[in-house]
């Protein structure tokens, strides 16, 4: 109530002259303030009701939470009397996760008391803020050792448990499904079946895709109380699909196909097919940037131009723009097609080469996740030792800091292909000027 106004300080000053809370045994406070802190325990004593003020019916309120004004109480209380002393050993994992959390909040009551001291200094019997640090560093350097014997138990765990098979299938698909929804041009090398498989190994393809030694991310791959869900991995995927439409633009735009360029969509267009058609070629695919689904109304608006959602055909691809003079209009989000439009003839003009991967997705893309070994450990910590060893609550020895490596895995996810141009009179690449009409 001091806190929020509500009482002043001669009179706050007298309750807590008082009030005697007589812990003898450090141990027991310690399981009480970190029962108390834990989930489920809000409605205590009915005290998440609690409040310092009467509050008109009708408009809604938060009251105070005691997951806070519990842990501050307890911090002042500390530093006022300095009695706590914990046995780490006496306490249960539960209780040393409460700990680690109790921990972060108790850094915040120790912020806000060094923030506002002059406020405090009668309460807290401190004359300086030297003193004050001296009794919350005690606090809080004992708080630190319980979150990092937490977080180093469940690190040993995490890295001593055996990556679980069915988790790394589940994560194969989810990788797989975000690839196909954006390896675009891949899809159309497979539809129009002019993709070739290369087996032979002595052929070198590209690799498009990436090896990455992912922090922390073991966790998701076992099972067991552990065991959590990182969020947004699906991207990792999708990355690839857009890198290979990436490599494939990359390699049209340097392959000697012509260039013209056009005030607008329509007119780059229009040049465009009159070039292939006057050298004989017959365009079947037009691809563009998405945007165009809205953006330039003088192309949305022509007759010649007939959306997706009015072709009578199923089981359209879902990047499938519509067609322009009956030919079909496919997207890509790859930036190399900003600005720009290909009209080809797409199997005269270009090929892809591909490789299977061995328990890949469909056989073609690769997802493999794997542990880190010792040696592996060993070398990321010689590589850089601060990096590992370093913590909020302190510094590691080496065979911890080796244990926290080896909750990180290795993930590789990439697919093995290159693409071509077979024939550069078969395409044309048509620039929108800037500036031009939209």
């Amino acid at each position: 109530m001091y806190d929020n106004g509500k009482l002043k300080l001669p009179v706050a000053l007298r309750f807590l002259n008082r009030i005697s809370v007589p812990y003898f045994e450090a141990g027991k406070l310690i399981k009480d303030i970190l029962f108390l802190q834990k989930d489920g325990t809000r409605g205590y004593f009915g005290w998440d009701r609690w409040d310092y003020m009467e509050r008109k019916s009708g408009k809604v309120y938060t009251p105070p939470d005691p997951y806070y004004w519990l842990a501050f109480g307890f911090f002042v209380d500390q530093i006022k009397d300095s009695r706590l002393f914990i046995n780490p050993a006496e306490l249960s994992e539960e209780e040393l996760t409460q700990a680690k959390y109790l921990y972060d909040r108790l850094k915040d009551n120790y912020d806000y008391l060094f923030n506002n001291f002059d406020k405090w200094t009668s309460v807290l019997n401190l004359q300086t803020k030297k003193e004050l640090n001296l009794r919350a560093n005690n606090i809080l350097n004992l708080f630190a050792s319980l979150k990092q014997k937490n977080l180093l138990e469940v690190d040993s765990a995490v890295a001593s448990a055996p990556i679980d098979e069915a988790k790394v299938r589940a994560f194969q698909e989810v990788i797989g499904k975000a690839w196909k929804s954006q390896a675009r041009i891949h899809a159309l090398f497979k539809q129009e079946d002019n993709a070739e498989l290369i087996e032979d190994e002595n052929i070198k393809l590209k690799i498009i895709g990436n090896r990455t030694f992912f922090e922390k991310a073991k966790m998701m791959f076992i099972d067991g109380q552990h065991s959590q869900t990182i969020y947004g991995m699906d991207r990792m995927g999708g990355d690839v699909g857009r890198w290979e439409d990436n490599e494939f633009f990359s390699t049209i735009l340097k392959g000697g196909g012509e260039k013209v360029a056009g005030i607008n969509m329509l007119e780059a267009l229009d040049l465009a097919l009159s070039s292939l058609r006057a050298k004989g070629e017959n365009p079947t695919m037009i691809l563009m940037e998405p945007e165009y689904s809205y953006k330039d109304n003088a192309f949305l608006e022509s007759k010649r131009f007939v959306s997706k959602l009015n072709v009578p055909e199923e089981n359209l691809p879902f990047f499938l723009l519509g067609t322009f003079d009956e030919i079909p209009i496919y997207t890509s989000f790859s930036p190399l097609l900003k600005g720009k439009v290909v009209v080809c003839d797409f199997k005269k003009a270009f090929k892809m080469r591909y490789k299977k991967a061995l328990n890949g997705f469909e056989d073609e893309l690769v997802v493999n996740v794997r542990e880190v070994t010792q040696q592996q450990a060993e070398e990321r910590l010689n590589e850089n030792s601060v990096k590992w060893k370093r913590t909020e609550t302190g510094e590691l020895k080496d065979e911890d800091a080796i244990t926290v490596i080896k909750t990180s895995i290795n993930l590789d996810i990439w697919v093995v292909a290159d693409f071509k141009v077979v024939n550069p009179n078969s395409y044309v690449v048509g620039y929108i000027k800037s500036g031009g009409t939209q």
